[in-house]
């Protein structure tokens, strides 16, 4: 099995309270992978190379101020669901120092852009737009 690691914001208990209950009816194989979460940068690093960039993370983050994060309605892509964070701002400065001391890893390999996020929980991923449409959440 080939393991890709990232970087992420667990939720803590009382959104994985909230969060779970959907995931689990939405985006269940995700769940299993992760729990509810807010991803900062994947893929990251290969995993043997895990343990140096730990410590280059380390250094990043001791330099962050710490932020609160309220999850504020939900947003959507077009076979996604999630959760929005009242104020991006502060995950998306977070992304950008890292991604700073990272480049070879551009979020989501580049998919969407290289340089900037869109910080989301999610909770529901489908196989189109009208399946998402039809989701009662």
């Amino acid at each position: 099995m080939d393991f890709e690691t990232a970087v992420v914001i667990i939720a803590p208990h009382t959104v994985q309270a909230f969060a779970i209950p959907l995931m689990r009816q939405y985006c269940f194989e995700s769940m299993l992978r992760v729990p509810a979460h807010i991803t900062i940068l994947f893929p990251f690093v290969p995993v043997d190379d895990l343990d140096a960039a730990c410590w280059k993370l380390r250094d990043i983050c001791a330099g962050i101020a710490s932020f609160e994060v309220t999850l504020d309605g939900y947003g959507h892509f077009p076979t996604t669901t999630y959760l929005k964070p009242r104020d991006p701002e502060p995950i998306k400065a977070t992304f950008q120092s890292i991604h700073a001391a990272f480049p070879d890893y551009p979020p989501y390999r580049g998919a969407f852009g290289s340089d900037d996020i869109t910080p989301h929980m999610t909770v529901g991923e489908f196989r189109s737009a009208a399946e998402r449409g039809q989701a009662l959440y």
